[in-house]
């Protein structure tokens, strides 16, 4: 069933006109990728060029100047803007899900009916009367008509499916099945024979989305870099896990500071509130000051920058091929140029440059000597992922799911249907674990040179520890039940150890002394014995023999890049799946490590997997970096 909370964000953040704060009707798109209702924006146009008797209007929300197009009609400028096919489907589709939603054909004749079915060729609502025409009719009799308490419960994403044709608006009852490269656009035959009949490149939709479907994830990822990067002031939004990070630790620091210098006197803290309060009066009166001296007004990109990224997200979960490479060029334009215009900064004139100093009082200097300092900021670089997302799974023989979980200290068992059914504390983070073979326990390494085992039949209990020479990252238990299999970041190794922690081999340099590994995360093993690792630094998957000789290195380009991989594991006739993290997808590769195909990705719900693990029935079991664990079936 359809999210309540996403169909009300929706609702209220895409579908909603920034004029009338009503659903939109007939939406035009602007430039920025903002949409409102067609009338509304006529009306905002024309009162905007009234005023300011110019040939260009603020865009109603993020204030982005536009220019009126040159075949606009005096009046009804905003009729020259693109139709925004997407967001009027998307409004149609939110209210059917509505209790009270009416026929839309009885709508067109000015009759009131309630509406009953639903087409999902159509999108139409329709009474009883109308879906019996609707299924006899000559265009229509193939149409998927269910009823409309049907359609209320199916996700989203299931009707507003992916591949739905998109009608020209130029020409009537012609489909937008090509794509011109040279223009930068969909088009139908019609249009190809006329508008374009001059362009030498026109492909199929589907061939331009192929190529371009590799930069749409890339193409969101730019635009909130850029987003961060023009607002980096604390009051800015940050997006994604890193971000959610950076505020916490911003926000934790803030307090202790706060609370530490609460601590030592009532008058620090009053003079350091009105030492404050003085600095952010003159320093807003300062800013205005030098903002005024520039020359012409500072454009507000944040707007374009945050709608180009939420668009894009969303026509790639809900939208058509079509509608997104509509506004495919218009965001890679928009992120180059802002980004051009960001590595540029022009200083003010040299009459108007002004300095903030603290000048500090006798007094506090005096203090000061015999008191060194309150602590410390400390930037903590988690670029390489370490100790971030470090998340471990397995399944017993009776289909539970284990996984340890590093952000809380603990290890929990859930059932195959994802109902918690047990959980132990652990002393330190747990990194990864691995079922040690038929019997009932689990082996987890931790952030000290120590291995657990645990038993998980019945209610879980540590059994044993051993002690290792290392401090181990990830672990594989033998098909033997003999030896594991661990990776270490400290040293770039891989060992294979025996179940009492001792080494029996170990990897991190070749024949010629030359490093095999740089950061080495996950580990297993292959139908053939061979020791498969993730080195996420190198973006590599790297497959060593037995003796230390490598086997392959998957490291692809293109379309099939990786990004951070993370947790892998194998199949039955050998095939290895590898969790692309940076990219959200599962990459399947063949026993040799060739790439074979793309199980999952953004469009299966998938974000950011970190450990993944094949259950005996068939079914992939995938932790991603929020903690969140996910089953998929696997045919």
């Amino acid at each position: 069933m359809a999210d309540a909370e996403i169909l009300s964000a929706l609702s209220e953040g895409l579908c909603s006109c920034g004029i009338c704060g009503r659903p939109q009707r007939r939406p035009k798109s602007l430039p920025c990728l903002h949409s409102f209702c067609k009338t509304c924006l006529n009306d905002h146009i024309n009162g905007e060029l009234g005023r300011n008797g110019s040939k260009s209007f603020p865009c109603p929300k993020c204030k982005q100047t536009t220019s009126i197009p040159p075949d606009g009609r005096r009046g009804r400028y905003g009729d020259s803007f693109r139709d925004d096919t997407f967001v009027n489907k998307l409004s149609e589709v939110l209210t059917a899900y509505n209790d009270d939603k009416s026929c839309d054909i009885c709508d067109r004749r000015d009759v009131a009916a309630p509406a009953v079915n639903w087409c999902m060729d159509c999108y139409d609502a329709m009474c009883d009367a109308c879906g019996k025409v609707h299924l006899h009719g000559a265009t229509t009799a193939d149409h998927v008509v269910i009823s409309a308490d049907e359609m209320r419960k199916l996700p989203l994403e299931n009707v507003m499916k992916r591949k739905r044709s998109v009608q020209c608006g130029k020409h009537e009852g012609e489909v937008l099945k090509l794509f011109c490269v040279d223009c930068r656009g969909p088009a139908c035959v019609q249009c190809v024979a006329t508008s374009h009949r001059t362009c030498k490149n026109c492909v199929t939709v589907v061939e331009a989305m192929s190529e371009r479907e590799e930069d749409l994830g890339e193409l969101i990822v730019q635009a909130e870099a850029l987003q961060l990067k023009s607002d980096g002031t604390p009051g800015g939004q940050f997006l994604g896990d890193a971000g959610e990070v950076l505020e916490e630790t911003i926000k934790r620091s803030e307090e202790r500071i706060k609370s530490l210098a609460a601590d030592l006197i009532k008058r620090i803290e009053q003079s350091q509130d009105n030492l404050l309060s003085r600095l952010n009066d003159s320093a807003q009166k300062l800013r205005n000051q030098l903002n005024g001296a520039k020359k012409g007004p500072k454009k507000d990109h944040m707007g374009t920058l945050k709608c180009a990224s939420e668009r894009m997200q969303a026509l790639l979960k809900y939208g058509s091929d079509v509608e997104i490479l509509q506004v495919y060029e218009t965001i890679k334009d928009s992120i180059q140029q802002i980004g051009q215009e960001g590595d540029s900064t022009v200083d003010p004139p040299e009459d108007v440059m002004v300095r903030v100093n603290f000048a500090v009082t006798d007094p506090v200097k005096l203090f000061n000597r015999d008191f060194e300092e309150l602590g410390e900021i400390q930037i903590e670089d988690c670029n390489s992922d370490e100790g971030l997302s470090s998340w471990g799974v397995a399944c017993t023989s009776k289909g539970e799911i284990i996984v340890a979980d590093c952000r809380n200290k603990r290890v929990q068992k859930f059932t195959g249907n994802g109902d918690l059914i047990d959980q132990i504390q652990i002393s330190e983070e747990p990194r990864d674990l691995t079922r040690c073979g038929e019997r009932e326990e689990v082996a987890i390494t931790i952030n000290k040179k120590v291995i657990f085992f645990v038993v998980t039949d019945g209610q879980m209990a540590l059994k044993r520890r051993v002690r290792t020479e290392k401090q181990y990252d990830s672990i594989e238990m033998s098909k033997s039940e003999d030896s594991l299999l661990v990776s270490c970041l400290q040293d770039a190794s891989v060992d294979l150890i025996s179940l009492e922690g001792e080494i029996l081999k170990s990897f991190n340099a070749d024949a010629y002394s030359k490093p095999i590994f740089v950061t080495p995360r996950y580990v297993c093993f292959t139908r053939e014995g061979n020791y498969v690792v993730t080195d996420v630094s190198s973006n590599t998957v790297k497959c060593i023999s037995p003796d230390g000789q490598l086997v392959y290195a998957y490291h692809p380009d293109g379309a099939h890049v990786l990004r951070k991989p993370q947790g892998l594991c194998a199949d039955k006739i050998g095939n290895i799946f590898i969790a692309d993290y940076a990219n959200s997808r599962i990459q399947l590769i063949t026993n040799e490590g060739y790439f074979q195909r793309f199980v999952l990705a953004r469009e299966s719900g998938l974000s950011r997997p970190v450990a993944i693990n094949m259950t005996s029935s068939n079914k992939l079991i995938i932790v991603q970096s929020d903690g969140m664990v996910k089953v998929f079936s696997y045919e």
